[in-house]
């Protein structure tokens, strides 16, 4: 009964590691396939301390979509809980190569927020930020990605 993402085919998750599902929390490559052990242990790490809180408290969520341009082949997490407005780790790949310098933006009622710069950016390599939302009206985002043309 847990809902799957066509592109990552795991569950879709909020920044918690909280599937739609209430109380079932999912981890690691059973969401998306990371390209370090150490981000696995890292989002296993999320989803404990979040299932244990979830056990003490189970607060009522208000879950809204994360999305993304057509930059992206996916991202995760797919939603935000606007319960828990501290900050969150966002794994993304791009759709294609892009070899110029890229920024990433998160954009919510006509406020634009730059959260990364990339180098560039390879289908084949999964990046990881840290997103810092606290204090945000909004959280109902969506993803840009810009190429910096800085010729």
């Amino acid at each position: 009964g847990v809902e799957l993402d066509p592109c990552t085919r795991g569950p879709l998750v909020d920044q918690n590691m909280h599937t739609l599902v209430p109380g079932v929390f999912a981890c690691g490559n059973s969401v998306h396939v990371h390209d370090l052990v150490d981000y696995v242990s890292e989002s296993g790490r999320t989803a404990g301390k979040a299932a244990a809180k979830w056990i003490h408290e189970r607060n009522t969520r208000e879950l809204l979509p994360l999305r993304h341009s057509s930059d992206f082949l996916y991202h995760v997490p797919q939603y935000l809980d606007s319960a828990d407005k501290d900050s969150c780790i966002l794994y993304f790949r791009s759709k294609k190569t892009i070899a110029n310098a890229v920024r990433l933006f998160a954009e919510a009622e006509g406020c634009k927020l730059q959260i990364e710069e990339f180098g560039g950016l390879r289908p084949s390599e999964m990046e990881r930020v840290e997103v810092n939302l606290a204090n945000k009206n909004s959280l109902d985002y969506v993803l840009t990605l810009e190429v910096q043309n800085d010729a």
